[in-house]
């Protein structure tokens, strides 16, 4: 693997939103693996909705940047790519902290989506494993694409990537350890695991950093170190950033679980928080009076206003009598109140026209 742009460290993982023509089973393959266009031109005139052929491989080392695209397209399948198991044939390009030759627009924008380019191919046994929008719960406990690594390496080891076996059982690591001791008998200053001399492997810093993040990958609730933010003084369960970005996940899957108002149509709180919602309850108004609002009287059928401000209603109640009346009689001729048939003046007009 040819690793371009060493300023950044080499990701464990590459995460690749499958196109229709990928087969990821079988080895993702380049539009065009002898394509020779330069990589402003794969970027600028290439897109998760553009085809360009090209002999580059969009992937991004952001995983919560490939599951919000893959609910925004609601289908398809995230293919998870070890950068370990990639042939040495495979170079990669590293775009996350920008390229000089892009567009600044196009520069924030592989910045943000943290993307990285291959070509000309992703071997078959580079992709451990898959997360498909299926697999995707509302209701999730961590990341979807965290889970699946988790789940792929309690069958395999983290320390060679060699299935069959986990750290514990590791004929590789075993081995080191046996060599560590022999250099001990030795009294050699040099460490088995990463060859400096000067330390061995208990005091090693790279050692220690290994095993911490095949802990942390394991099991990132219990972290010392948040494996989301990268920052300390708190793990993956209460990271706000991680929260954050869940939550906003969540919405775009389930909008009843918005953070968006369904009263007000406000941003920023939900119903419960509502302070329109806290205002008419603490008024004799009720909630449904405030949905009535503005709706249709049943006393005079008209628009405008409800039952309880109704002109019409006020007037007939200032007399005890024509209130009674309106609500007891009702006249099947003319379809009023107020009246029978014994008393409506329509009836009484005719009779005069017809006498």
């Amino acid at each position: 693997m040819n690793f371009q742009t060493p300023d950044n460290p080499i990701p464990d993982f590459l995460y690749r939103l499958l196109r229709r023509q990928d087969d990821h089973v079988h080895g993702i393959y380049s539009t065009d693996p002898l394509a020779n266009i330069s990589i402003k031109d794969h970027v600028e005139r290439g897109g998760l909705h553009r085809r360009i052929n090209s002999q580059f491989i969009s992937t991004t080392r952001d995983s919560e940047a490939v599951l919000r695209w893959l609910v925004a397209e609601r289908e398809g399948t995230i293919a998870i790519i070890s950068t370990r198991r990639l042939s040495t044939d495979v170079s990669v390009i590293d775009l996350s902290s920008g390229y000089p030759t892009l567009d600044p627009y196009f520069d924030n924008l592989v910045r943000r989506h943290q993307e990285v380019l291959l070509t000309p191919i992703i071997n078959e046994d580079a992709v451990i494993c898959s997360v498909s929008y299926d697999d995707i719960s509302a209701d999730w406990e961590w990341n979807p694409i965290d889970e699946a690594i988790a789940l792929y390496y309690s069958d395999h080891c983290m320390f060679c990537d060699e299935s069959g076996h986990n750290d514990d059982n590791c004929p590789t690591f075993q081995e080191l350890h046996a060599t560590e001791s022999d250099n001990h008998s030795h009294h050699s200053t040099q460490c088995s695991f990463c060859g400096e001399n000067g330390h061995d492997d208990d005091d090693c810093p790279a050692f220690h950093q290994e095993v911490q993040a095949t802990e942390d990958l394991i099991d990132p609730v219990h972290s010392t170190e948040c494996t989301f933010c990268g920052e300390d003084g708190h793990n993956y369960d209460n990271c706000p950033a991680f929260e954050e970005e869940l939550r906003a996940t969540v919405d775009a899957i389930d909008p009843y679980r918005s953070t968006q108002c369904t009263f007000c149509g406000e941003n920023g709180h939900n119903y419960e928080s509502c302070l329109v919602v806290q205002e008419w309850h603490e008024t004799d108004e009720t909630i449904d009076q405030y949905n009535l609002a503005g709706g249709y009287c049943t006393f005079c059928r008209k628009h405008g206003h409800v039952d309880n401000s109704c002109p019409v209603s006020e007037e007939w109640h200032t007399t005890g009598d024509a209130i009674d009346r309106h609500y007891s009689t009702y006249c099947m001729f003319c379809n009023d109140h107020g009246h029978d048939e014994t008393d409506c003046p329509i009836i009484r007009r005719l009779s005069i026209i017809d006498g």
